[in-house]
């Protein structure tokens, strides 16, 4: 059973280091407006290069003209807002590369609607509710198929699973997928069953008619005594 990822609490998942969305934007500054560059046929790209700040730098950065970038998956918002330079015309910004995003949301405010470039062509999660490996898909890739209580495997993920004895890890030692911890009958599920509360209350009534049988026994003997 792989654990749930909490609305409430959604965690950050590890980005990949050496990718980036290099996300096209233009700001008119005299209509106060924010778009995607309509110059661009993709507003979007995945490149292998880095921002200059981290992604915790992002979120605690201070520009002098701030413009605002939430990342969004089907399962949670990220919960960190990361801020970005606002500039005059057309410019591009590098947001970090993370495998479970479906939309980029930039605002002018934070915490206001602004607009949504979607990025699910990137995405290593088709959200079939299969858990398949062979298509990049794991806990920390693909949360609506590989996260939950109950899991679908494809053919090829489960025989991976049984080849690695339920546990597939990376090179670093990060656990990708585990299904060791499926759940099985416990005593108290076993004791709820009606197929043995029958059985139960046949042995305690057998009990009650042994103990009676004895007293009644012991109590015609003393009597004839």
């Amino acid at each position: 059973m792989i654990l749930s990822f909490w609305l409430s609490a959604a965690p950050v998942l590890a980005d990949d280091q050496n990718q980036s969305y290099k996300v096209y934007l233009f700001y008119d500054a005299t209509t106060q407006e924010l778009r995607a560059d309509r110059f661009v046929d993709n507003p979007v790209e995945l490149i292998s290069e880095q921002d200059v700040l981290t992604y915790d730098d992002r979120v605690t950065y201070a520009p002098e003209s701030p413009m605002y970038v939430q990342l969004s998956s089907n399962v949670y918002d990220f919960p960190d807002t990361l801020k970005y330079e606002r500039v005059n015309g057309a410019f591009t910004i590098l947001v970090p590369y993370y495998p479970h995003v479906r939309l980029i949301k930039i605002s002018l405010e934070e915490d206001s609607q602004g607009f949504s470039l979607p990025v699910e062509s990137f995405s290593q999660c088709n959200q079939n509710q299969v858990c398949e490996l062979e298509f990049g898909e794991d806990a920390t890739t693909c949360l609506a198929d590989c996260s939950g209580e109950s899991v679908e495997y494809s053919d090829s993920t489960q025989e991976s699973l049984q080849q690695n004895q339920g546990v597939i890890q990376d090179q670093e030692g990060t656990v990708l997928l585990d299904a060791t911890a499926a759940q099985t009958p416990s005593e108290s599920s076993t004791q709820d069953d009606p197929s043995t509360e029958g059985s139960n209350y046949l042995y305690l009534l057998g009990g009650i008619v042994l103990i009676a049988g004895a007293l009644g026994g012991w109590v015609l003997v003393h009597f004839r005594r």
